[in-house]
């Protein structure tokens, strides 16, 4: 019930509110993965410590080892801190455990589409160092 109450709250940005929520069902249920998992999501949402948000999941991990849900938060925690290989592994590792997970599934084809587009804009500038050569070439013209 306590799981259920939290998912509500996580869906309307009560991340508090819902914290306390996996945290009283992590401690009737201290063998429930889920709402292990779910606390450190929420942890991480409502103080943006991903130490602290990915250590809470771990612990749904030492619960659970095959929670493909588990490696898809650590994979949106790590991609949210800008750690986009991190990401992709950690989306991949959720996708050996549960091959159609949709969200993994779509986290890795963005996190793709995003490697491609960065490496289609550096070819068409001639890389990174031209671009900024021309800028600085323009501002002594100007």
């Amino acid at each position: 019930v306590e799981v259920h109450k939290g998912r509500r709250l996580l869906g309307k940005k009560r991340y508090s509110d819902a914290l306390g929520r996996f945290r009283d069902a992590t401690l009737h249920d201290p063998t429930n993965a889920d709402a292990q998992l779910l606390l450190g999501w929420a942890t991480y949402l409502d103080t943006r410590d991903a130490a602290a948000g990915a250590q809470e999941i771990e612990k749904a991990l030492r619960l659970d080892e095959k929670s493909a849900d588990a490696w898809y938060y650590l994979g949106r925690i790590a991609f949210l801190q800008k750690d986009i290989t991190g990401a992709a592994k950690r989306l991949r590792k959720a996708l050996g455990f549960q091959p159609n997970h949709t969200e993994a599934q779509r986290g890795l084809r963005l996190l793709e589409r995003r490697e491609e587009e960065a490496d289609r804009s550096a070819r068409e500038s001639g890389g990174w160092g031209r671009g900024l050569l021309r800028r600085l070439a323009g501002k002594d013209e100007g």
